[in-house]
């Protein structure tokens, strides 16, 4: 491993060591490795094996992933998170959480639809009152919207049928 990836791993444990508010001694005792190995590890003295990273990170609860590749997208971080979320839950829980994620999921996508409607409520209330010009036969002159004539409205990518009353200047 190149040595400013050797330090990215070291430092990516020492951050995950803290924050789980373990020294050295206990992250050692937990995942069975030596302190020495863990202290070489975040120097970036020690290339560690597939095994040593493996105890590391399940003691401290990252994927390896994120121990090897500091620069994960947000996306990819949460991905990595709930499949460790899973599988440090106990075997026979493991179904219980799936099923309350599912639930948890189906009433976040009911809320963002919700956001979602409002938001587009409240963007055509915004729509409704502006003013429109209208070309008359001497120049164009401001009308307000209430309601007569039909005008589709692009607004926010949505096609929203919205009415306007034509007021002319008899000007």
């Amino acid at each position: 491993m190149p040595i400013d990836d050797l330090t990215a791993l070291g430092d990516a444990l020492r951050a995950a060591r803290k924050q789980k508010n373990l020294t050295q001694e206990q992250l050692a005792d937990e995942s069975h490795v030596s302190t020495k190995q863990i202290a070489d590890i975040e120097k970036a003295r020690r290339n560690p094996s597939y095994l040593i990273l493996k105890a590391l990170a399940k003691v401290v609860h990252l994927s390896l992933d994120s121990l090897m590749y500091p620069d994960l997208s947000p996306d990819e971080a949460g991905q990595n998170e709930m499949k460790l979320l899973y599988m440090n839950c106990p075997p026979e829980m493991r179904e219980t959480l799936l099923q309350h994620t599912r639930g948890f999921t189906e009433e976040l996508k009911e809320l963002s639809k919700k956001l979602e409607t409002k938001q587009a409520s409240e963007r055509n209330l915004k729509v409704s009152s502006l003013a429109y010009f209208i070309p008359t036969g001497r120049a164009r002159h401001p009308c307000l919207a209430p309601a007569l004539f039909p005008a589709f409205i692009r607004n926010g990518g949505l096609d929203v049928l919205k009415t306007a009353t034509v007021f002319e200047n008899p000007l």
